[in-house]
C-alpha cells in the first residue's frame, strides 16, 4: 500500500513480522491511520512505548468510493492520546515539512526516520542507516538528505518549519508580487500582506 510503519524492539532480534503486544519502544508512525488500527495500538506499552505520529491526513481507497466520508482526525488523536502515556507521544506534520523541504512527500518516512535516529529513539548508528541507505540503491542521494533534513528537525524544528516558509517571508518582508491574484478585486496578493 505503500505505508511504512516502523516498530522497534530492542530487547531481542526480530524473527517475526508482528510485534508482540506492549513490546514495542518506539512506534513512528508514517500514516496516522494506520498508526491508530487496533494492531499499531497493541504494541504500545503506555509506560514507556515513544509513539511519534505524522500529523498528515493520508486518504484510503475507501475516501474515493464515498466523497461524503471525513477523515477520522478526532478518532485517531483519541485513540493515540489514550494509548500513549503523556510525553510519550509527539505529533509532526513530517509530509508537509518533507513535502517544502525536498518537493515530493516520498521523503516523509525517511524524513520521520532521521527524527526519531536524532532523538536517540533508533538503536543504531546514523552511519549504518546510511549505509542501508546505499545498500538500497534506490535515490541514495535523496534519501540521506532527507535522513539529515530529519535529524536537523528534532534538534530546530520551528528553524526548519521557517526554513520551509522561507520564499513566503521574504515576499512578506519585501512587499514583492505574490504572483497570485485576488480574484474579487484583480489585485496580486502581495497588496494585502503587510506589517504593522
Amino acid at each position: 500500500r505503500g505505508v511504512v510503519s516502523l516498530l522497534l524492539d530492542r530487547g531481542a532480534d526480530i524473527h517475526a513480522v508482528q510485534i508482540n503486544a506492549g513490546a514495542a519502544d518506539l512506534v513512528l508512525g508514517c500514516d496516522n491511520l494506520v498508526t491508530a488500527a487496533d494492531l499499531a495500538l497493541e504494541t504500545i506499552d503506555s509506560k514507556r512505548t515513544r509513539v511519534i505520529v505524522n500529523t498528515h491526513e493520508t486518504i484510503t481507497g475507501a475516501f474515493t468510493r464515498n466523497p461524503d466520508l471525513k477523515f477520522p482526525t478526532a478518532s485517531i488523536e483519541h485513540r493515540l492520546t489514550e494509548t500513549a502515556a503523556p510525553g510519550k507521544l509527539e505529533w509532526l506534520d513530517a509530509t508537509a515539512i518533507a513535502t517544502r523541504l525536498l518537493g515530493d512527500s516520498i521523503a516523509t518516512n525517511m524524513l520521520m526516520l532521521g527524527y526519531a535516529y536524532q532523538k536517540g529513539l533508533i538503536p543504531v548508528t546514523s552511519a549504518a542507516i546510511e549505509r542501508a541507505i546505499e545498500i538500497n540503491g534506490v535515490a541514495v542521494a535523496a534519501n540521506k538528505e532527507t535522513f539529515r533534513w530529519g535529524r536537523r528537525a528534532a534538534i530546530d524544528l520551528a528553524g526548519i518549519v521557517a526554513q520551509t516558509y522561507w520564499v513566503r517571508v521574504q515576499l512578506f518582508l519585501h512587499g514583492d508580487s505574490f504572483g497570485i491574484t485576488d480574484p474579487q478585486f484583480g489585485l496580486d496578493l502581495g497588496f494585502y500582506a503587510f506589517d504593522l
